[in-house]
Order: C-alpha cells, then structure tokens, then sequence
C-alpha cells in the first residue's frame, strides 16, 4: 500500500501481480475486510484511498471474482483461498 494512492493506482499493480489480464481483470470486485466483520466487506471503488480504509495490519484484501468455467464440488459454490 502507499499512503494518498488512489485504489486505480493500486489496482494497476494488482493486475501485473495476479496475472489477471483484460475482462478477466475488470470483472473482479476488490474489497477491504476486516477481521472483526468477516461477514461484512467493504468494497472498494477508483477513487478509495486503500491506506485510509485498511487501518488495522490484521485487514484483508479481498478479491470477489465469479469463475463460471469451474463446476460445483460438493454443492459448494464458493471457494475461499488464505
């Protein structure tokens, strides 16, 4: 994170680092949980300043990406990664 980065800035280097390209990239919705609100994220937008909301080192960036070509294992549809 850098400090007074707007999170357009930051998701350019996300990009590079995941691997992700193109509509892959852009179909990927980003949020900051916290870990006292497991349940609750809070998504992030262009113009977030991501060192503002992320305040606590025990915060998560979340990544919501919808990955159709994978079948359902189990009857479970989603799948979390640490």
């Amino acid at each position: 994170m850098a400090q007074s980065e707007p999170f357009a800035e930051t998701k350019k280097r996300l990009e590079k680092r995941t691997g992700f390209k193109g509509k892959s990239f852009e179909k990927i919705k980003f949020a900051v949980v916290k870990r006292s609100h497991f349940s609750k994220p809070q998504y992030l937008q262009d113009d977030d300043v991501l060192w503002d909301i992320a305040t606590n080192d025990d915060d998560f960036l979340g990544l919501d990406h919808v990955d159709r070509t994978r079948t359902l294992r189990n009857g479970v549809g989603d799948l979390f990664l640490r």
